[in-house]
């Protein structure tokens, strides 16, 4: 875990974090997603399904008749969706968010992008995308401005049977000439189930408590990782909030939110920075924006958190933009957190 980390974001910057460079700001610009079937918001949340059981219950014999061997079990639902719209969301954006004046064909098109729209996307998403193309198009042509974008994280922030929400965060590298500059992004998008496939139906910037932490419609998710995502957002966020004022009641507070071994190494890198803390006065307020699921076993979910972080010390305030990934684990019946790594 590392303090004082991640993309510094000072003033308006702050509000546009989450625009992709250049192309998919103005595409994406007026799209209202297609309805997926999950909830937006808040909501009373759909009904999880019953914990799976480790095999079919095995009929009762009889004096007449051997029993019936027992039936496989069917896999759970989280286990292909899962990592299926998690694949589909990373996909589309990254072939999406990436072109450059060579991807233009004869006709001054990018046809590797209009490509992936027309396979990745639902019919009405697909249809407000190729209509703002030919204006990007055009950008490339004259300008040559370029874009290469790289998703660093995704994770589920809400499944059901025909609907997923996905959290993503991106890194995308743009610009005009031999001008170009670097700008971070979290998205939340919207994914449809057509078939066996599943299908991008939008996706918005998420900017402060936006819908991935209000998302209310579960339904696939294994109780296990709703629960421990919840947790994970409290004790991410105390972990990364600190005080030089009142380091001693900060780790008090956040103790228990943590498995012993990493309580430990918590107090380790307390004890390590509090000179520094305290002579440059650093105060750091998170705030927690959103969280999603990634891995779900029995006693251990992975979950990837998104916070704004607010750094004041004797130099300019800063407010930074951070993605943790945190493991919890189950312990005695409570998730704690067991690990935290901010990605880059």
């Amino acid at each position: 875990m590392a303090w004082g980390r991640g993309s510094v974001l000072p003033g308006s910057a702050l509000a546009a974090r989450a625009a992709l460079a250049l192309v998919v700001a103005v595409v994406v610009a007026g799209c209202s997603p297609e309805p997926t079937g999950v909830p937006v918001g808040q909501g009373t949340p759909s009904a999880s399904p019953a914990a799976p059981t480790s095999g079919a219950t095995e009929p009762t014999p009889t004096p007449t008749a051997p029993a019936a061997p027992a039936e496989p079990a069917a896999p759970e639902p989280w286990a292909t969706d899962g990592p299926a719209v998690r694949r589909a969301a990373r996909t589309f954006l990254r072939q999406v968010g990436t072109y450059d004046r060579d991807a233009l064909d004869g006709r001054g098109r990018l046809a590797a992008v209009r490509d992936v729209v027309r396979r990745l996307a639902t019919p009405a998403f697909r249809d407000s995308l190729l209509g703002g193309l030919p204006a990007i198009e055009e950008q490339v042509a004259t300008t040559g401005a370029s874009l290469r974008t790289r998703v660093t994280t995704s994770s589920v922030a809400a499944l059901t049977g025909d609907g997923a929400r996905v959290l993503t965060t991106t890194v995308s590298r743009g610009g005009t000439g031999t001008s170009a500059s670097t700008v971070p992004g979290r998205f939340l998008v919207q994914l449809a189930r057509r078939g066996e496939r599943w299908l991008v139906a939008g996706f918005e910037a998420v900017v402060d408590q936006g819908p991935g932490l209000r998302a209310s419609g579960n339904g696939e998710v294994p109780d296990a990782g709703v629960q421990a995502r919840a947790r994970a957002l409290e004790a991410v966020t105390a972990t990364l909030s600190y005080d030089h004022r009142s380091l001693g009641r900060d780790v008090t507070r956040t103790v228990p939110l943590l498995t012993e071994a990493y309580a430990a190494q918590y107090r380790t890198l307390v004890d390590t920075v509090r000179p520094q803390v305290r002579r440059d006065r650093v105060v750091v307020t998170a705030r927690p924006v959103a969280a999603g699921v990634v891995d779900v076993g029995a006693d251990r979910v992975t979950v990837v958190v998104l916070l704004d972080r607010e750094v004041r010390s004797t130099a300019p305030t800063q407010t930074v933009a951070t993605v943790a990934t945190a493991t919890m684990e189950l312990v005695d019946g409570a998730w704690l957190l067991a690990a935290v790594r901010e990605e880059r």
